[in-house]
């Protein structure tokens, strides 16, 4: 399942790392790069057994 989120910038996300969110795993697999005010969108595939 791919889920797009928004992260600060100051996250400082790269391609491939995964990211901890709401109890939730998601492996980063494409970033937007238009910057936006204070987020950069992120592609994530959502690991785990989790129900949509």
């Amino acid at each position: 399942m791919k889920k797009t989120i928004g992260v600060p910038k100051t996250a400082d996300v790269q391609i491939s790392d995964e990211v901890l969110l709401f109890g939730r795993k998601y492996l980063v697999i494409d970033s937007n790069p238009r910057r936006y005010w204070r987020e950069l969108l992120v592609t994530c595939e959502v690991k785990g057994s989790e129900r949509a």
